[in-house]
């Protein structure tokens, strides 16, 4: 039971981070040191793909922070899996605070021109940034690697954590300029997730009915200025493709734990990378059906299936899907963009829509 197209791997490098987050669903500095091995981890993804004929599939690197194991060990991973045709693409998720070597330059030049790097930017949580006027010191060594890579020819994908922070202190507008000035090609909208450290550190998060006037603003603000024709925004995009082919991905495609694996730099196996060290299948030295059909993944497939009665009296669910079920309701309210979704079937303007794509 698994998807044969469009399989995506998620492969945790390393398991922990030179940072420590406090929404984080890794153990950051204080996680296990262990980093991956090349050869299993591409044997392992050879094995599944071949067992369950898999037509395409995704990598990315992650962790942790995935740049922690060693150069060597990254290259030799991508070696092989260059070597299955059935692979469509590599991505790595980086914070890109760390002094960017030589070494490390090269290797995103030798593999990542044609795939794109995406990185962070979380403010309070992982800056310590109070305004744009007072940058602390990972902060400009995080901007300076930016800009270095964007020099170099990559393309860059910017994803912005909403915290209650955030969306207290900021406008979209600042966050959506501030990417264009760096230079980056996409901008993505991340919402916090009850996983990791921000099962301790609840109060980071906003209150959904905050969050959805927040992003409403974004999206007014987004059409306003026209900003899609300066940088490309994920979060609108997919909301953008759910309504105008009914089409729904990524964060509603509620079918993520059938289509996604998170490998260990262990080797354990999970679904949904957010919930990754609290769920798991097993491991990848055991036979391929054992993890795949352990009862914590049939229980999280199960759980993504199965919508809040709500969402059936809800006249925006053809649009929304329910979306991401990881995100925690707050009493009768979710976490879903539904002042975005309400405009968008009220106005009908499929033309503006169509520019967000």
């Amino acid at each position: 039971m698994i998807t044969r197209d469009n399989l995506q791997f998620y492969v945790r490098t390393a398991e922990n981070c030179n940072l420590n987050c406090k929404h984080c669903f890794t153990s950051g500095r204080n996680g296990d040191p262990s980093v991956f091995n090349a050869e299993n981890t591409s044997n392992y993804i050879q094995k599944i793909v071949k067992t369950f004929n898999v037509l395409n599939f995704r990598v990315v690197l992650h962790g942790g922070e995935p740049m922690l194991a060693p150069i060597s060990e990254l290259n030799c991973f991508i070696d092989q899996l260059q070597s299955i045709p059935q692979l469509n693409s590599i991505g790595i998720q980086t914070n890109l605070a760390y002094e960017l070597s030589e070494e490390k330059l090269t290797f995103f030049n030798n593999h990542f021109k044609q795939y794109g790097i995406g990185t962070s930017w979380d403010a309070d949580l992982r800056f310590g940034l109070v305004d744009f006027k007072s940058k602390t010191k990972v902060l400009k060594l995080w901007e300076n690697n930016v800009r270095t890579l964007i020099e170099n020819g990559h393309n860059l994908t910017l994803s912005i954590c909403l915290s209650k922070y955030l969306i207290d202190h900021f406008e979209p507008r600042q966050l959506i300029e501030y990417a264009i000035d760096l230079g980056f090609q996409n901008i993505l909208f991340e919402r916090i997730t009850e996983d990791g450290s921000a099962i301790t550190n609840n109060s980071i998060r906003p209150l959904n009915l905050h969050l959805d006037r927040w992003l409403h603003k974004m999206f007014i603000q987004t059409l306003e200025n026209q900003y899609e024709k300066r940088i490309n925004n994920l979060f609108l995009g997919e909301l953008a493709t759910s309504y105008i082919s009914k089409t729904h991905t990524a964060n509603r495609c509620r079918n993520c734990e059938l289509s996604l694996i998170t490998i260990g730099a262990a080797g354990d196996l999970s679904g949904c990378p957010n919930s990754a060290k609290e769920v798991t299948w097993g491991y990848i030295n055991e036979p391929i059906s054992t993890p795949l059909s352990s009862s914590n993944r049939l229980n999280a497939i199960c759980k993504e299936k199965i919508r809040n009665p709500i969402c059936e009296q809800c006249d925006i669910r053809e649009i929304c899907n329910s979306d991401c079920y990881k995100l925690p309701w707050q009493d009768k309210i979710c976490a879903a963009p539904k002042l975005i979704m309400k405009e968008m079937k009220r106005n009908n303007n499929i033309n503006d829509y169509q520019r967000l794509l």
